[in-house]
């Protein structure tokens, strides 16, 4: 069974999120730059640019696809758990060796 692919939301305005950009897909990229070259390059490519919070983008676009291409922990953690039922998070963002990152993975609702 293959599911639709409609709506792709690359974090990150770099070289590496701006590769998703063309698919033919429905593109969103979310950066934290609000001038510049980057929302022009966006635009240029077809793509609605944002600048919000991870969370709220997720809430608004529901991605099936998010390529995550900026390494920030919160931004990956919040991709993870926005993006569309069975949908596909890649994580391309590279942090530095050595640093360690606490993840609670604990239901929401507490039962285990």
């Amino acid at each position: 069974m293959s599911l639709p692919v409609r709506r792709v939301l690359v974090s990150g305005a770099g070289l590496i999120g701006l590769l998703g950009v063309q698919r033919g897909f429905e593109v969103h990229v979310l950066d934290v730059a609000t001038e510049g070259p980057k929302p022009a390059a966006v635009d240029a490519l077809g793509a609605c640019y944002h600048t919000k919070q991870m969370s709220e983008v997720v809430a608004k676009v529901r991605p099936d696809i998010v390529i995550e291409a900026t390494g920030v922990p919160q931004v990956v953690f919040e991709a993870m758990t926005g993006n569309a039922a069975y949908g596909v998070v890649c994580l391309t963002g590279v942090s530095p060796v050595g640093r360690k990152i606490a993840v609670d993975v604990r239901p929401a609702d507490g039962c285990v």
